[in-house]
C-alpha cells in the first residue's frame, strides 16, 4: 500500500511517535512524515506509506497554515511555554488594535531568526544541541514568505489567537516572541495546531483511534502530486522510463518535477538535474 495518511497528530506525542504507531497499525516498517510538529502542536502530518516515503522531501517545501495561541507576559528560553522561563512582564495588557498593527508589520517580514531550541545545523550541529551545552553560537536570520497572518480571536487573560500561512522553514514560536518584542513585552506560544499542509486541510485529517478502529484513508502518490505537469509517452519510452534512463532535452523541455504516464497510467515522476538532465525521483510500477 503506497501512499499518504492526514493524521490528525495529539498533543504530547512526537511525530517521530506516530509514525510508530503507524507502522504497527499497518503492519509495516516503511513509514515517514513530513514537515515536523512538535510535541505541544496538534494538526495535519502528513505520514507517508511504502513507495511514498521517498516522495517526503518533495513534500517539506509546500506551504502550511497554523493556528496558535500567543501568551503576554512571559519570556522562555525556547519562545514557547514548555520552555524555562527567563522573565515575566506582570503589567503586559496589549489591545487588539496594538496587535493588528504589529501583525500587519510582522506579515511584511522577509527574514526570521529561528529559535535556538530547533533541529537547524549550524556547522554540522543542531540548535538545541548548543542550547543544551550551553554553548554560545550566531543564529542567522533565514529567508521566510509569510503569506496571510491575521488575529482569530479576542485578547483574554492576555491570550490571543493567530493564523498564520507560511513557505518552509518557518518557525511560528519566532513570530510570536517577535511580536512580544514589538509590544514592548514578552510573548510565547503556549498552543499551536497545523490546520494546512500543502493541499490538505484538518478536516480530512483522521486522529490515531480512527485509523486504529476504522482503517487509514490512502490518499494516492497521484493525487498529492496533481499539481504537477503530466507528460504522456509511448511504449519506447515507457521502458526507458522504467529502467531509470537519465533523460534530457530530446525528450522532454522542463524546469521542475513532472509525471511520466503510460497507457494513461502513472508510471514515475521525474525531476531536473544539472543541465537540461532529468532522473528518476520514484518509479510506480514494476
Amino acid at each position: 500500500m503506497d501512499g499518504f495518511i492526514i493524521v490528525n497528530k495529539p498533543k504530547d506525542m512526537t511525530s517521530h511517535a506516530v509514525c510508530n504507531k503507524i507502522r504497527s497499525i499497518m503492519h509495516t516498517k516503511k513509514v515517514g512524515h513530513s514537515g515536523t510538529l512538535d510535541p505541544l502542536a496538534t494538526g495535519v502530518l502528513v505520514v507517508a506509506v511504502g513507495k511514498a516515503t521517498k516522495l517526503i522531501n518533495y513534500l517539506e517545501n509546500q506551504d502550511k497554515t497554523y493556528v496558535a495561541e500567543a501568551l503576554f507576559g512571559i519570556q522562555t528560553d525556547s519562545y514557547d511555554i514548555l520552555g524555562n522561563v527567563l522573565n515575566k512582564d506582570d503589567l503586559s495588557n496589549p489591545t487588539d488594535s496594538e496587535i493588528d498593527t504589529q501583525l500587519e508589520i510582522l506579515k511584511g517580514s522577509e527574514t526570521q531568526i529561528p529559535p535556538i531550541y530547533s533541529a537547524i545545523k549550524v556547522n554540522g550541529k543542531k540548535l538545541y544541541d548548543y542550547a543544551k551545552n550551553g554553548e554560545m553560537v550566531e543564529i542567522l536570520p533565514r529567508k521566510i514568505k509569510i503569506h496571510s497572518l491575521k488575529r482569530v480571536s479576542n485578547i483574554i487573560d492576555k491570550k490571543v489567537s493567530i493564523e498564520v500561512s507560511a513557505n518552509k522553514g518557518f518557525y511560528v514560536r519566532s513570530l510570536i516572541n517577535d511580536l512580544g518584542t514589538m509590544l514592548n513585552t514578552y510573548a510565547v506560544m503556549s498552543n499551536l495546531i497545523r490546520t494546512k499542509a500543502g493541499k490538505y486541510d484538518i478536516s480530512i485529517s483522521q486522529t490515531l483511534e480512527e485509523i486504529k478502529e476504522n482503517g487509514p484513508i490512502i490518499h494516492s502518490i497521484e493525487d498529492t502530486f496533481s499539481h504537477l505537469k503530466r507528460i504522456d509517452v509511448n511504449n519506447y519510452m515507457a521502458k526507458l522510463v522504467l529502467n531509470g534512463v537519465i533523460l534530457d532535452e530530446r525528450q522532454f523541455s522542463l524546469n521542475e518535477m513532472f509525471k511520466i504516464y503510460h497507457n494513461d497510467k502513472l508510471i514515475a515522476i521525474y525531476e531536473p538535474f544539472d543541465d537540461k538532465k532529468y532522473k528518476l525521483v520514484i518509479k510506480l510500477v514494476d
